[in-house]
């Protein structure tokens, strides 16, 4: 950190001041997030009513339609972090939120009950894929650049944050639905609903990003678009971006440890597989709430609470990532993950437990899981990377482990039974910790925490 770069205290006032100061920057660039996982969640929540229209009553197809959106994020995290990278964050996700705003109400539209309309729909899903994954990843950089030094824990988990009110969103309207329509309706027309209120905030969201500034590290490494307006957002704000590639990593003690921007190389192979390996857990987690989400109506309810319990828990992790480090918050997240990860799962997805032991499994303990591991995991991902090809790199390798880890875990879940789906979670757990590891090995801390 330079020496004119305030040390903030966490959870003092001047960290406080900082994080609500990027907040009223950043605003529409959330908007847009919650459009993003709202769609995700919006599917998988009426895979029942899809199943039947689109799939011929297959739940396996249903499920590989919604993976097949998966397998397009990392293409679209490397071509829109390419963009990214070469024109400026900005214009990535302006393009981003209008890939994601026409692919999530066209899926809205569509006829039903044809093969052709079937192909569309995952061709949609595949659109909705790509510019997804050119969003997590221009996103996570533009916050992280964004963010003041020893906030950008809490600048980060402003994607976990409102990706939780996402889901929470996406579960109530369709729990609304199911309470106000019977089934002819809900197969026939009510299934499209969710979709096509994307429609109001994905405009507002797409009008406000067009009136962002860029990052100062995009705009100091030479990046084009010089007519964008270089005001800063925080005034006073002097983070150095030194040395000719940079990484983030922790700075100061560890009392209270901050983030800034370090010397560091090009990703190698070594660095790519820790951040394909590091969301594992976390993946795994969202999305076997979302597949618990679709056994009954009571798991959709609990799906709702797990968002609640998580969005609690998402400024105290990243309190914790910004007091002690990032990769010491994740590795913590992520051992949980693996010990108690497999119990809330196993629970949720036991078709012989009590409601309530279900509720509470998926609602207090995976949610408490989802809430402390993802609230940071993109801040890991992100500091491991040179700001020249930092977009690039983080939407490639978080998108693979998302596909990987995430997408193709209800299409596990379906081939394997619910009664072995806790085995998954014990994997991926396991995956994650080793990647944590890898992060706390190659990450130079020494100085750091003297």
């Amino acid at each position: 950190m330079s020496p004119g770069v305030p040390h903030l205290q966490v959870g003092g006032v001047q960290y406080a001041s900082a994080a609500l100061a990027l907040l009223r920057h950043v605003w529409p660039i959330c908007i847009g997030n919650v459009l993003e996982w709202y769609e995700y969640s919006a599917y998988a929540y009426v895979t029942p009513e899809i199943k039947r229209a689109f799939f011929g009553g297959d739940a396996t197809l249903t499920w590989l339609g919604f993976a097949v959106t998966f397998v397009a994020r990392p293409l679209g995290g490397t071509v829109f972090g390419i963009l990214s990278d070469r024109y400026g964050r900005r214009r990535a996700l302006l393009l981003t939120i209008w890939g994601m705003l026409f692919a999530t109400v066209a899926q809205g539209l569509l006829p039903t009950r044809s093969f052709v309309f079937a192909a569309a729909m995952c061709t949609l899903r595949i659109v909705q894929g790509a510019c997804a994954g050119g969003e997590v990843g221009a996103i996570s950089v533009f916050l992280a650049e964004s963010a003041e030094p020893g906030c950008r824990g809490m600048a980060i988990a402003l994607i976990s944050m409102t990706g939780n009110l996402a889901f929470f969103a996406a579960s109530g309207v369709v729990v609304l639905l199911r309470h106000t329509l019977d089934d002819d309706a809900m197969s026939s027309w009510g299934w499209r609903v969710p979709f096509l209120l994307a429609l109001p905030p994905g405009l507002l969201s797409a009008f406000m990003r067009s009136r962002i500034q860029e990052t100062k590290a995009f705009l100091r490494e030479g990046g084009g678009g010089s007519h964008v307006v270089q005001n800063d957002v925080v005034e006073g704000d002097e983070r150095e971006l030194d040395g000719e590639h940079t990484a983030l990593q922790p700075t100061g003690n560890a009392a209270s440890a901050t983030t800034t921007m370090t010397t560091a190389s090009y990703p190698s192979l070594r660095d790519l597989a820790i951040a394909i390996s590091a969301p594992a857990g976390i993946a795994s987690v969202w999305y076997g709430v979302v597949y618990s989400a679709s056994l009954n109506e009571d798991a959709l309810l609990a799906n709702a609470g797990a968002q609640l319990v998580a969005l609690f828990l998402n400024p105290i992790a990243a309190m914790v990532s910004d007091a002690f480090g990032v990769e010491r918050q994740q590795l913590v997240a992520n051992i949980l993950i693996m010990v108690l990860g497999p119990v809330g799962m196993h629970v949720a997805t036991n078709r012989e437990a009590s409601a309530r032991a279900r509720f509470a499994s998926v609602s207090v303990l995976l949610g408490s899981l989802q809430g402390f591991a993802g609230a940071t995991i993109y801040l890991l991902v992100v500091q491991l990377f040179s700001v020249k090809t930092r977009n690039t790199r983080m939407g490639f390798a978080y998108n693979v482990s998302l596909a990987i880890f995430g997408g193709l875990f209800p299409v596990c879940a379906e081939l394997i039974g619910p009664s072995k789906v806790w085995c998954l979670l014990l994997m991926t757990g396991l995956i994650s910790v080793l990647g944590c590891c890898g992060a706390l090995v190659i990450m130079p801390r020494k100085k750091a925490w003297q």
